[in-house]
């Protein structure tokens, strides 16, 4: 193994890093706004039922 092949694995492990870092970030706000979007649809389904 050269040093360039080292040296990419770990940038390119880094980047993994990153990306599932800003994907769980991401998919909490995502979690968060899908749960009040349901919650929403769920009242209003609900509203026009009844």
């Amino acid at each position: 193994m050269s040093a360039e092949t080292i040296v990419k694995k770990c940038v390119f492990v880094e980047a993994i890093n990153l990306i599932c870092i800003l994907m769980a970030k991401c998919s909490r706000l995502c979690r968060g706004n899908i749960y009040s979007l349901l919650k929403m649809s769920k009242g209003s389904s609900s509203r026009e039922r009844g």
